[in-house]
């Protein structure tokens, strides 16, 4: 959460998914004692639906800016997500968990490049 005076930033970009607060002068920063209502994730269904919801998001964003699945995409960008949390990152060394995260991260950036390649099929047959 930001609380921030409406003099101190430039715009707010505004998406879906990682929303950006483009910042002038950022002045004092304080830390306030305050309740932040979080919705944790309980089990692999609740996870796996949040995914796709992201994912979704994601693709839409990705759409709006003009980018577009290539068949390349479905196999490089995985990929490459699981080397670099499982390697980079080291992931490794959360053993079984590490393995499995990477996995899902992994297989979360197919499903964001499988619902962009589906949204620009659906969108340009109109």
């Amino acid at each position: 959460m930001r609380l921030v005076r409406k003099k101190t930033y430039k715009n707010y970009v505004l998406k879906s998914v990682h929303s950006k607060l483009v910042v002038i002068n950022a002045g004092r920063i304080k830390n306030k004692n305050a309740f932040l209502v979080h919705e944790p994730i309980y089990g692999f269904s609740s996870h796996f639906k949040k995914m796709v919801r992201y994912a979704e998001w994601s693709a839409q964003d990705m759409y709006e800016n003009g980018i577009r699945a290539k068949c390349y995409h479905f196999v490089f960008r995985p990929l490459f997500k699981f080397i670099v949390h499982y390697f980079i990152k080291l992931g490794f060394l959360d053993g079984m968990r590490g393995l499995i995260l990477c996995q899902i991260t992994a297989i979360f950036v197919f499903m964001k490049y499988y619902k962009l390649y589906f949204l620009s099929r659906k969108l340009s047959k109109k």
